[in-house]
């Protein structure tokens, strides 16, 4: 009797046990999943940052537009002391 309940209660632990062939199975479907939606999620933020630059692009030209109305004339385009040279030669070098 006692061999009976034994084996009865093999079979019931491996029924409710996965295999490791379920297992792999389902590794890989996951694995398939994942290879599909990662190049979509890349497309994604790709056009997230396309778009983020733009409105950045958009942003400085209407900075510069405002600028203009309110000085006639457009801002510098740098701003170096005076007696400075195009390349900065002319400054000390740090030793």
């Amino acid at each position: 009797m006692r061999w009976k309940r034994n084996v009865s209660l093999e079979r019931d632990r491996a029924r409710l046990a996965m295999t490791l062939i379920e297992l792999l199975v389902v590794i890989s479907i996951i694995g398939v999943l994942a290879g599909l939606t990662l190049p979509a999620i890349q497309a994604a933020r790709e056009s997230s940052r396309r778009m983020s630059c733009q409105s950045r692009m958009r942003q400085i030209g209407l900075a510069l537009s405002n600028y203009d109305a309110a000085h006639r004339q457009l801002p510098a385009a740098s701003i170096r002391p005076l007696g400075s040279t195009d390349n900065g030669r002319d400054r000390p070098r740090a030793t």
